[in-house]
């Protein structure tokens, strides 16, 4: 596997667990598309100054294209989530708690 690759899915991870978790914390959609992306263009900036030890010189493209390619997924991602919390409202079943 090839440094692409892994950069391809390291970013995915980032992605996900950014866009579950700041979905699930906040009801509101647009709020936690910014929230996620935000987050999501920062530490993957993070990792990469980890792994390659400095700062790459064209950052600002990469936070650019990775915050387009980041707000496609968090959209995905929080249509499919608002959708099965509608469902499980609708159905009567509240939110799990934590005893």
């Amino acid at each position: 596997m090839d440094e692409s690759i892994q950069g391809i899915l390291i970013f995915t991870a980032i992605i996900v667990v950014s866009s579950l978790l700041w979905h699930s914390i906040l009801k509101k959609f647009f709020a936690a598309v910014v929230g996620s992306v935000v987050t999501t263009v920062v530490a993957f900036q993070i990792v990469n100054y980890i792994h390659i030890g400095y700062l790459d010189p064209f950052f600002i493209i990469a936070i650019g294209v990775s915050a387009i390619i980041a707000t496609f997924i968090s959209v995905a991602i929080g249509t499919l989530y608002n959708a099965a919390r509608k469902r499980r409202i609708k159905n009567g079943i509240k939110a799990y708690k934590i005893k």
